[in-house]
């Protein structure tokens, strides 16, 4: 991953990634997980639009969502850090 770029738009990399990729590497591509409260992934995976290609809006609005300072605050399970060696 030593091309890897970072960044700060959700919606380009969404697209990106559902899209054909720079080599056309990116073949049916589909989301593997989510998050608590979020129900059926179908219910969550953008659906193509009228003129085909898959419309990202909803999806990267929900992500783009601000967050709690800390998973606690969100009622998330708080993960204990690794023991030091």
């Amino acid at each position: 991953m030593e091309e890897a770029v970072r960044g700060r738009r959700v919606g380009g990399l969404l697209c990106y990634r559902c899209g054909p990729g720079r080599w056309e590497e990116h073949v049916d591509p589909w989301l593997v997980a989510a998050w608590h409260g979020a129900g059926p992934l179908a219910a969550v995976e953008p659906a193509a639009g009228p003129d085909g290609p898959r419309d990202f809006r909803m999806l990267t609005a929900v992500l783009e969502q601000p967050r709690p300072k800390s998973a606690g605050q969100a009622g998330l399970a708080l993960l204990e850090p690794y023991p030091s060696v």
